[in-house]
C-alpha cells in the first residue's frame, strides 16, 4: 500500500482585496500557545460514480478559496507573535493516490499510514512560527473512488470549536449553501516518548458505560463525562502498581457560549480553559 504524491500547490483567498484587510490581533491566549498542528482526517466513500476525483479536487480548492474571504486569518502568517498578516500565503493543498480502496485501507490501518494521509507530521511542533500555515490541506484519492481529507490545523489560533466552524464553512460553500457571517473577536508540547492509540466505542458500549456511571452526584451522565471516566479508570487501574501515583484529568471547555453576550460559533481563537479533576492512588489504599 503506496501513498503517492500527485500535486502540490497553494490555495488563496479568492477576492483580490485580502491586501486591504488589517492585520489580525492575536490574543493574550493565542499568543502563550505553541505552534503545532492537530489533525484531522475526513473519510469520504465514492457515492457519485459520475464524480471523478479531478472535479472533487477542484471543487474543494474553489470553494476553500471562497472560504478564505471570510476566514482569511487561516491564509496568513503569525508575525512577531502578535498579528496574523500576509494573507497572500496562502494554505498548502496537497494532492495524492492511494493504491488501494477505501474500505480495505480502513480496516485496521496503522498510525504510521494514518499519517501520511497528513500534510503535516501531527502534533508536531514548528519553532519557526512565521514560516508556518495556520492551515493545511491533504487529498488522498483511493482506487475506488473514495477519499480522506487530511487536514493539519495550528493550535496558534485554532481549537476544536475554531475547527468546527471553519469545516461547516468551507462545507456550505461547496455546497453554493448560505452560512452564518464569521465573527472575529481578539481576545504545550515538550520534547518526550509518546505513542497514539485509537480507541473506538459503538453506541451501545457508550449508552452501557452512561448507566454503569448513574450515581447520586451524577444522575444523568453525558458520553464525554461517562468516556472520560471510564479512561481514566482505565489509566489508573493500569498502573495501580504504582501506589503513590497522581492522576489529573483535563477536559478542554469551550468558552463561547459561557461568555456574556455569547459569542459566535465562528469565533477565531483559542476560547477554551481545562476543566481538571485529580486523584491520588495512595488514598484507595
Amino acid at each position: 500500500m503506496e501513498i503517492s504524491i500527485v500535486s502540490k500547490e497553494v490555495v488563496r483567498p479568492s477576492s483580490l482585496d485580502f491586501h486591504l484587510l488589517k492585520p489580525f490581533k492575536i490574543s493574550l491566549l493565542d499568543q502563550l500557545t505553541p505552534t503545532t498542528f492537530s489533525p484531522l482526517i475526513l473519510f469520504y466513500p465514492m457515492r457519485n460514480t459520475h464524480l471523478k476525483g479531478a472535479q472533487i479536487s477542484t471543487q474543494l480548492k474553489e470553494s476553500l478559496s471562497k472560504t478564505l474571504d471570510h476566514l482569511y486569518p487561516f491564509a496568513g502568517r503569525v508575525r512577531d507573535n502578535l498579528i496574523i498578516n500576509d494573507y497572500d500565503e496562502g494554505v498548502p493543498y496537497i494532492e495524492t493516490r492511494v493504491n488501494t480502496h477505501l474500505f480495505e485501507f480502513l480496516q485496521n490501518p496503522p498510525m504510521e499510514l494514518l499519517d501520511q494521509c497528513l500534510p503535516y507530521p501531527p502534533l508536531s511542533y514548528q519553532p519557526n512560527s512565521d514560516q508556518v500555515p495556520q492551515a493545511a490541506v491533504q487529498l488522498n484519492i483511493f482506487d475506488c473512488g473514495g477519499i480522506a481529507l487530511g487536514l493539519c490545523l495550528s493550535h496558534k489560533i485554532i481549537d476544536g470549536a475554531t475547527a468546527s466552524g471553519f469545516l461547516r464553512s468551507w462545507a456550505a460553500n461547496s455546497r453554493g449553501a448560505c452560512h452564518e457571517a464569521v465573527t472575529y473577536k481578539n481576545i504545550w508540547f515538550r520534547e518526550a516518548n509518546s505513542k497514539t492509540r485509537r480507541f473506538v466505542f459503538d453506541a451501545k458500549a457508550i449508552a452501557s458505560l452512561r448507566s454503569e456511571c448513574k450515581g447520586e452526584r451524577v444522575s444523568n451522565p453525558t458520553r464525554i463525562e461517562a468516556l472520560s471516566a471510564f479512561i481514566l479508570k482505565s489509566a489508573m487501574l493500569a498502573s495501580r502498581s504504582t501506589a503513590n501515583s497522581r492522576f489529573v484529568l483535563h477536559q478542554a471547555v469551550n468558552l463561547r457560549r459561557l461568555t456574556e453576550p455569547r459569542l459566535s460559533t465562528y469565533t477565531v481563537g483559542n476560547l477554551f480553559l481545562f476543566a481538571s479533576a485529580a486523584y491520588n492512588m495512595e488514598h484507595a489504599a
